[in-house]
């Protein structure tokens, strides 16, 4: 049966068995050969079967694998070859003996004193290698230089958290700092859009509020004008409302809604924004004299409209067509 010899370090004189055809080495809990040591990787090796002959790879760890004093990422084992992991030298044995559970004393000196015995195989030194970065790490802080839209920074965070996965499940990686940067900074930018939005939306609403009392206030000064000049014309009204200046209504802005971008020229040269109603010297409550021209006024969500009992009412834009065509009817 092959098997892996502690030969020095803390867990000298340690056997492992090769029972399985796949058996990975580090110091998580979770390896098959466990060697508990802060200069392993949680995943340092893997050694597996090929046919009769066993080989170990590197998985990429810190600190690397040696065996007989060179690094490597992958060999074919051969008996008596010395694997030098994080301090600890371990040997190969293609077949286990009664003897190898229990190390010897001159095998250690053998290992620690090279010139115990005239000659040995050099022990190779320990190298300690700066644990690289891991690349989700940097790819989250990248995604904060795409500015501070939103989406990247919301992709910023699902990189930073994939990062730091990544990086607790080697255990041997830098860069945690670096995504934990990016996740903060992320969810402040997405934050700040939030707030923004929000901020942004309650500022229109209550604007929209506001445009939409002062153009019901001009209605309301128009309707006094309307009452006035009916009174003046014997129950007619006027055929355009711009008629009603200046004897009526000496302001011009009177005639324009505050929320009117383009308003249309009515008569005397006048800008307007509100039109005549179908009927206006029709009786009846509900017949409209006169309404918003353009739905634009107020985010097309409806127009003030003003009645023959001279009460203003907000109509909303989906049933304006048929209240005035209830205006049209005699």
């Amino acid at each position: 049966m092959h098997g892996l010899i502690v030969e020095t370090g803390a867990h000298r004189g340690k056997v492992f068995e090769l029972t399985e055809d796949v058996m990975t080495l580090g110091r998580s809990a979770n390896c098959r050969i466990h060697i508990e040591c802060d200069d392993i990787s949680r995943e340092h090796a893997r050694i597996s079967r090929d046919g009769p002959r066993c080989v170990i790879e590197d998985l990429g760890s810190r600190n690397g694998t040696c065996v007989n004093g060179a690094f490597v990422k992958r060999k074919v084992l051969k008996d008596g070859d010395k694997i030098t992991i994080g301090g600890h030298v371990i040997r190969f044995a293609e077949t286990l003996k009664p003897e190898d559970r229990t190390l010897p004393h001159d095998v250690v000196q053998l290992v620690n004193d090279p010139d115990a015995h005239g000659k040995a195989a050099a022990t190779p030194s320990f190298v300690a290698r700066d644990a690289e970065t891991n690349p989700w790490a940097i790819v989250s802080l990248a995604c904060l230089l795409g500015g501070v839209f939103w989406p990247m920074a919301a992709l910023a965070i699902v990189v930073g958290v994939v990062a730091l996965l990544k990086i607790k499940e080697r255990g041997d990686q830098k860069g945690a700092q670096l995504a934990v940067a990016a996740i903060v900074i992320g969810s402040l930018i997405c934050s700040y859009h939030a707030y923004d939005k929000g901020l942004r939306s309650a500022f229109l609403k209550a604007r929209g509020k506001k445009l939409r009392l002062a153009c019901r206030t001009n209605l309301i000064k128009i309707a006094y004008a309307l009452a006035q000049y009916s009174a003046d014309s014997r129950g007619e009204f006027p055929k355009n409302l711009t008629d009603l200046y200046p004897q009526y209504i000496s302001d011009r802005n009177v005639f324009v809604c505050p929320g009117d971008n383009a308003p249309f020229t009515g008569a005397n040269n006048i800008l307007c924004s509100y039109e005549v109603g179908p009927r206006p010297n029709s009786p009846g409550a509900q017949n409209i004299l006169a309404y918003d021209h353009n739905a634009a006024n107020h985010q097309n969500l409806g127009r003030n409209a003003l009645f023959t009992d001279h009460h203003v009412e907000w109509i909303d834009e989906p049933d304006l067509a048929e209240r005035l065509k209830t205006s049209e009817k005699p």
